[in-house]
């Protein structure tokens, strides 16, 4: 788990720019940041980990790589305690998107389409 500093940590709460980080195969896989994932999916954040973890038991119980739907990531708060945060592919999006509300998933689809396909 890699931890950003402080100054790091308000652009991530607040940048809509998507990340690149590289996947086992080598291939660059472009994610966002789960605070922007949650707000998209009108959970709090502490919502969206929890949720995070329960589909990660499951893919590893079903034999699937959780590296291909996210990656675990941590920020230092003001105070200097380590927080959990995840970089999140389109993949880990599609599967967050397919557990939500008809009206949540119409604005989350629109709001993951534009980050990923911004040139």
């Amino acid at each position: 788990m890699r931890v950003a500093t402080f100054g790091r940590w308000w652009h991530d709460i607040v940048s809509t720019v998507r990340n690149s980080r590289k996947h086992k195969g080598g291939q660059n896989i472009n994610t966002l940041k789960s605070r922007l994932v949650a707000s998209w999916a009108g959970k709090s954040h502490s919502e969206l980990l929890t949720d995070i973890g329960q589909y990660s038991k499951l893919l590893k119980v079903a034999g699937v790589d959780v590296t291909a739907y996210w990656e675990e990531d941590g920020y230092y708060t003001k105070r200097g305690k380590t927080q959990t945060k995840y970089l999140i592919s389109q993949k880990g999006c599609e599967l967050i998107c397919s557990q939500l509300s008809d009206v949540q998933r119409a604005k989350f689809n629109a709001e993951c389409s534009k980050a990923f396909n911004k040139g």
